[in-house]
């Protein structure tokens, strides 16, 4: 008999760069928001201003993604087999397009729960040009 294979909540935090992805996340994380007593695994796409304090992570496993192209399903399986977390969050890079991470990156059993996308004002205009 097959194991059936656990569904994981993905929330994907999107926008430009220094939009706030980071200090968002960092708060919600330590605000407990995405506070759950078993294992979120964090996959950052980008290296920003901010950065995490693994004190405050607790039971948050990160993960860093340098290039779009490692964004594979099956890198995605092996970190979900070496971290078995319950939930994953991915602070995706505002210069990536987002359909490869939909059409080809996310392994069927991972399901995309929100989308949060952030923008600063005072960059918003000059980025989107």
């Amino acid at each position: 008999m097959q194991e059936e294979e656990v569904r994981v909540p993905i929330y994907l935090m999107t926008g430009f760069l220094e939009s706030g992805k980071t200090s968002f996340l960092r708060f919600t994380i330590e605000q407990d928001y995405f506070a759950i007593p078993e294992k979120t695994l964090l996959i950052l796409c980008e290296e920003g201003e901010e950065e995490y304090d693994p004190k405050a992570l607790n039971n948050v496993f990160t993960y860093t993604v340098e290039d779009q192209a490692e964004l594979t399903v099956e890198l995605l399986k092996k970190l979900e087999k070496q971290y078995k977390p319950k939930q994953v969050i991915i602070e995706y890079n505002g210069m990536w397009m987002m359909e490869p991470l939909y059409r080809q990156a996310l392994p069927g059993n991972w399901v995309l729960y929100q989308i949060i996308c952030l923008m600063d004002a005072r960059t918003f205009e000059p980025y989107l040009k």
